[in-house]
């Protein structure tokens, strides 16, 4: 969150002249090597007039402080790419942190001055395992009442009634690929690719709160069904319309509150299965305290501001359940809004549920996943479930809530390093769906 912020911060933009392309190379050349250096008060004195009124040196230095703080020190930069498009020179410089890894994006003018100066995510890159694959995409659109929504079908290359998955986003409003402009990493493209090596389809598609945002905004009623399970369902019913995909072998694969939701989603569908990945079994306000706790104690520390924010998420999940807290109002998690959108979670019990289906399910994360915590939630799931026949497990030794391997405990940190979920757990995912 603190990155973010810093990303947002040395946001700086535009310019309307540019200065010739071996100029700027060769001043990109010389702020790579302060940057390397650790000068940056000689970095702002590239700004343009502009830009230097607007965000002073001490600034610059203290953002890049917080950017090393928090990722480590700069271990090395890559193959910078230049381009120029109409009336501005860009230059992209990938800076390769101890921790994480971002593009500095440049822009000059026609004074060989820096008009601006922004963090971007690095590009995301097809995995190794799916480039020179052949796969069928076709342009979809999952319309549900008076909502339409972008998507794709993503086949394998030889596709006469295969089995397909719909893949559902977690929280927060989220494209077709489960992406981030802040992240290099697309879990949902590659999960997608992923399945298609292994003969099944994927319909993936931007997510309600992405397409209609500002329409969504204040609007009272709102819970995780509108957010949700209803354009699942839509989805689930436009894969049984092609006649060359399986209609007795469509699934679904939520993901984080995805997962969450799926059960609801084949309680309201006809699947033959759902996929409950990295999915917490609590409602996701009363985990929110214990990812606060996590994220403000990375530093190896609490500031009493920080442990006052903890102690009053903990009084407003004691709220939002009904119980005697100290606080009567949302504040550090939402409004009145986020109240009853909360609150209808409170009623759901996604065990519960499952044990009603009549379809496969199966319970997976891995276990250095620190958003949803096996040892609370996985876990919780087992116990109430291990004697349904019709439910599966499986934890993943070494992965992360994105299913990315690595040997350290899991930080937000890796999030900005790319990086691709195994094939070997993609096809354990798929000959679980593979195997009726």
């Amino acid at each position: 969150m603190i990155m973010n912020r810093l990303i947002v911060f040395l946001a700086l933009c535009c310019l309307t002249f540019v200065c010739s392309a071996q100029e700027f190379k060769v001043m990109t050349q010389e702020i790579v090597q302060l940057l390397e250096q650790n000068k940056m008060g000689k970095v702002h004195s590239y700004f343009d007039k502009k830009t230097k009124k607007s965000f002073k040196k001490i600034y610059l230095i203290a953002a890049w402080r917080g950017i090393q703080k928090n990722n480590g020190k700069l271990r090395d930069v890559g193959e910078v790419a230049y381009s120029s498009a109409k009336n501005r020179q860009t230059a992209t410089v990938p800076l390769h942190f101890e921790k994480a890894s971002f593009n500095l994006v440049l822009t000059g003018n026609e004074k060989k001055e820096i008009a601006g100066l922004r963090f971007t995510a690095l590009a995301y890159q097809t995995p190794p395992w799916a480039k020179n694959r052949v796969f069928g995409k076709e342009r979809i659109k999952v319309k549900t009442d008076t909502f339409t929504l972008p998507g794709e079908l993503l086949l394998p290359e030889s596709c006469n009634q295969c089995p397909v998955v719909i893949l559902v986003h977690g929280s927060g409003p989220s494209d077709r690929n489960e992406g981030s402009s802040l992240t290099p990493n697309r879990l949902f493209q590659d999960l997608a690719y992923g399945f298609a090596i292994n003969g099944i389809a994927t319909i993936r598609y931007d997510k309600r709160t992405l397409v209609y945002q500002k329409q969504l905004t204040g609007i009272d009623s709102f819970t995780l069904y509108d957010e949700t399970i209803a354009d699942a369902v839509t989805a689930v019913n436009l894969a049984k319309s092609y006649p060359f995909l399986d209609s007795s072998a469509v699934y679904v694969l939520g993901h984080s509150l995805g997962a969450y939701a799926s059960p609801r989603i084949a309680n309201k569908s006809d699947v033959a299965g759902i996929i409950m990945l990295a999915g917490p079994y609590r409602p996701l306000y009363e985990i929110i305290p214990e990812q606060y706790a996590f994220l403000l104690g990375l530093d190896g520390k609490l500031t009493k501001k920080e442990t006052k924010l903890i102690e009053t998420t903990k009084e407003e999940v004691k709220f939002i359940n009904k119980e005697k807290s100290t606080v009567s109002k949302l504040s550090v998690m939402g409004n009145d809004q986020m109240l009853h959108y909360f609150r209808d979670l409170s009623r759901y019990d996604p065990a519960d549920m499952i044990k009603q289906l009549d379809c496969r399910v199966l319970v997976t994360q891995g276990d250095r996943d620190y958003q949803v915590r096996y040892q609370t939630e996985f876990i919780k799931y087992q116990d109430i479930l291990q004697h349904e026949s019709h439910v599966d497990f499986y934890l993943i030794p070494g992965v992360n809530h994105q299913l990315i391997w690595g040997s350290a405990p899991s930080t937000p940190n890796e999030y900005y390093i790319p990086g691709h979920p195994s094939l070997d757990v993609i096809k354990y995912l798929a000959g679980w769906v593979n195997h009726k």
